[in-house]
């Protein structure tokens, strides 16, 4: 059955191999092996891509269907770590998105009165592996299926420099995805040889030190060391999306949850 749900999920064979972690060849073979078991096609190949027959819709309807039992059947798996019956609601982010996750998590635990584990991380959770229910992330496009999500908010930011400073020119701290000076920071460039960081957590210290960088407002504007030295910049495309595995999105419990974050998440102001 995970064959059949990946290829009319992502429409090809290589897709739904992908999404499987298995080669295109083992996908093929065990389609082949079901068609032949049921004696008839579940998709017909239509300009390339694997369209589910009439047959294949009432395999698919199935499947997704025992998909949905197994996500309501692990919720009620009890947790080996506590002897609670449900299992705590895992959600991860990066350590610099605390402050837009952490108010909407506390919303979220008053709303339900569930038990939630958060981790912060700059390592992406393997969702698949159900390292993670829901994950807060920077991106700049959605995520790849087998993982969907909901867009919540552009990112916006403008330079950040440390309050009270006396000097005439600050070095401009570039990020770890700069490739040189960006525009927007050449009005700031001082004669100080630039410094780089590889982290916002590690960007916002060398600004505080003495530095000045981009910073996303909800990082620079929640900092009391820092100033705002420009207007807000242009977007640069980054965006906040929750995130979710497919197989599990339609749970109601991740639902639920994730409805309550995006919530609160897109109530905020400077972000």
């Amino acid at each position: 059955m995970p064959i059949v749900l990946a290829i009319a999920r992502t429409g090809s064979v290589e897709g739904a191999a992908k999404t499987l972690s298995i080669d295109r060849t083992t996908v093929g073979r065990r389609l082949k092996a079901l068609e032949h078991l049921l004696g008839a096609r579940l998709f017909d190949r239509l300009q390339g891509r694997y369209q589910v027959t009439a047959l294949g819709r009432e395999v698919l309807g199935a499947a997704e269907a025992a998909e949905q039992d197994l996500v309501s059947v692990q919720s009620l798996v009890p947790d080996e770590r506590t002897g609670s019956q449900q299992a705590p609601l895992l959600i991860t982010t990066a350590p610099h998105l605390m402050p837009v996750l952490a108010p909407a998590i506390m919303d979220l635990h008053e709303a339900r009165n569930i038990k939630i584990e958060l981790k912060a991380s700059y390592s992406l959770a393997d969702m698949e592996a159900r390292e993670a229910d829901i994950a807060l992330r920077l991106m700049k496009k959605g995520p790849d299926f087998p993982l969907v999500g909901r867009k919540l908010k552009d990112l916006r930011g403008a330079m950040f420099r440390p309050k009270h400073h006396n000097r005439k020119s600050l070095p401009y701290i570039e990020r770890d995805f700069d490739t040189g000076i960006p525009d927007f920071a050449q009005p700031w460039i001082g004669d100080m040889p630039n410094l780089r960081s590889s982290s916002t957590g590690s960007l916002v210290e060398l600004i505080a030190a003495g530095g000045i960088g981009r910073l996303p407002l909800f990082v620079g504007d929640n900092d009391p060391r820092l100033e705002r030295a420009s207007d807000i910049l242009p977007d640069e495309g980054w965006q906040l999306w929750l995130v979710s595995h497919d197989a599990f999105s339609r749970s109601p419990r991740i639902k639920d949850a994730i409805d309550i974050l995006a919530r609160r998440i897109m109530s905020m102001k400077n972000i």
